[in-house]
């Protein structure tokens, strides 16, 4: 099913754009874009380039919809085709595809993300946000100053994570007036083609890369927190005792939850909560929806070859948080790992990853809601949670139904860390300096003290353990 979709978008996509070799003579004119028409020189210049072209019968369809994937191949060839391996994760892309390669080196190359849902959105249409946000990354992703702030008011409409690309867009002369600002609303043929051609208008201008943006560079993502006065933290809000959203007051408590207020703090700004899940938490880390994550996230491989994670700041690992009338009975993997035992996740995160992988045999069953695991094991729906130690511990100590048997033994052992994307070098060295003062000052121990080892299981989670 999967591979005739693609096959289907594929050739509306190539009808559509038929972004490969030239089916006309460079000096033809299409018969739908007017003599003089404010997109006509950035059209003919693109295909001249052989980075833009018709539909076919002499026509461009200047209004027509403009794909993510068919942004990819613009960018891709503008970069002089370079050769890729490996292969991308995305749900929605085929190898062998036209658009493959470019889809690969684009997001390989940090210019291109996901739409955080595990898709590419290959036949989705690019948004103006989206455009001037892929070539603001090429540009080097230049944080303009505040004497830039929202020119011209376009900003207003811009999603948070474009804000910055479409001030530079637009104090770069990429947005024109020539059409309504409308950062959200999908980009025409006519629109994405002005966009690049201006785009190389100002390579063309100066000597690399590095200069294109007319603003001064600054420090990059301090520098865009600062200005912008507030620190975003992503969080998945159900995650006792690290980070949760009480429902009764709105607020975010837990340990993470007052770390994450010290390091506000310590920037100068205020906080704001983004509300993300497990699954999502990369793709949105990806997307910039946050500056940063702190929710309990445990530092792994994977996430540092896709991010930045920090120095780790509490010691961690998996273990087993099942009825205490069971607590003798499940103590080993191999005890677990049986059809007749249930196995409780919430999905998308590491709980789920690790339970899959170890327990083939047991019957797993997900819960979306993570928090409602721990009530759901005592009361007899599931037999057994894999979770942390630090929340297997918390919940033991808030339910004398509960039980954590391997407490002093976990199935395995890590630390956790703030969650970053790539290009916040800065912040991160600001993190890490901030978490080293945090642990040598006490405050890391106070935090335990004051949500973690305060429960029944003190003894059990201390760190002599």
């Amino acid at each position: 099913m999967k591979m005739k979709r693609c096959l289907t978008l594929m050739l509306a996509l190539v009808l559509a754009l038929s972004l490969g070799a030239a089916a006309f003579a460079a000096d033809a004119p299409y018969a739908d874009v007017p003599e003089g028409a404010w997109y006509a020189d950035a059209v003919y210049a693109l295909r001249e380039k052989g980075l833009m072209i018709g539909v076919g019968e002499d026509r461009f369809d200047p209004d027509g919809v403009f794909t993510r994937a068919q942004l990819a191949t613009v960018l891709y060839r503008m970069a002089g085709s370079p050769a890729v391996s490996g292969e991308d994760t995305f749900a929605d892309t085929e190898p062998g595809q036209w658009y493959s390669d470019a889809v690969l080196w684009a997001n390989q190359n940090e210019i291109v993300d996901g739409c955080g849902d595990g898709r590419f959105g290959t036949a989705d249409a690019a948004t103006q946000e989206q455009l001037a946000l892929m070539l603001w990354r090429s540009a080097g992703a230049y944080v303009l100053g505040a004497e830039y702030d929202d020119p011209d008011g376009s900003e207003h409409a811009a999603s948070d994570w474009a804000v910055d690309a479409v001030r530079w867009a637009r104090v770069d002369g990429l947005l024109t007036d020539a059409v309504p600002s409308a950062p959200t609303e999908p980009v025409s043929r006519a629109l994405a083609a002005d966009m690049v051609y201006r785009y190389l208008q100002l390579l063309e201008r100066f000597s690399d890369v590095d200069a294109v943006s007319s603003a001064t560079k600054q420090s990059g993502a301090l520098e865009t927190i600062r200005s912008r006065g507030v620190l975003r933290v992503g969080t998945a809000g159900d995650y006792q005792p690290m980070s949760y959203l009480d429902p009764a007051t709105q607020r975010y408590v837990g340990f993470d939850a007052e770390l994450a207020e010290d390091l506000a703090a310590a920037l100068g700004v205020e906080i704001e909560y983004v509300k993300t899940s497990w699954p999502t938490l990369m793709d949105d880390t990806l997307a910039g929806a946050f500056d940063l994550a702190i929710c309990g996230i445990t530092i792994t491989e994977a996430r540092q070859e896709q991010a930045l994670m920090s120095v780790g700041y509490l010691e961690n690992g998996k273990t087993v948080l099942c009825r205490a009338e069971d607590a003798d009975k499940y103590t080993t993997l191999e005890a677990i790992d049986r059809p007749e035992v249930r196995v409780m996740e919430n999905p998308g995160g590491l709980n789920e990853k690790f339970a899959r992988a170890n327990l083939p045999h047991a019957t797993l069953i997900i819960h979306d809601v993570n928090q409602e695991i721990p009530g759901l094991v005592a009361a007899g729906e599931a037999d057994v949670m894999i979770t942390e130690i630090m929340e297997a511990g918390f919940y033991v100590g808030q339910d004398s139904r509960l039980a954590a048997p391997l407490i002093h033994a976990p199935f395995t052992r890590g630390q956790l860390g703030v969650l970053m994307p790539k290009g916040s070098e800065d912040l991160l060295d600001f993190v890490n300096a901030f978490l080293e003062t945090e642990q040598a000052d006490g405050r890391i121990d106070e935090l335990a003290d004051k949500y973690i080892y305060r429960t029944s299981a003190a003894e059990a989670l201390s760190p002599a353990a």
